[in-house]
């Protein structure tokens, strides 16, 4: 999933120390699916789940 930060207008952002690293940036961040019968799990309920399928396996 490519999420785009692009702060509103009325958001200070020059104000905000470094702020070329918030402006405008785009960054890549994995989504989880799971299908449950007729279900699809997904989103933050996904990453609950992968975060709990991931501690299993320890």
């Amino acid at each position: 999933m490519n999420v785009t930060i692009e702060p509103g207008t009325d958001f200070p952002i020059e104000e905000i120390a470094n702020r070329v690293a918030y402006d405008k940036i785009t960054y890549r961040t994995p989504e989880y699916f799971y299908k449950y019968g007729e279900r699809i799990v997904w989103g933050l309920t996904g990453r609950i789940l992968q975060s709990f399928i991931d501690q299993l396996k320890k």
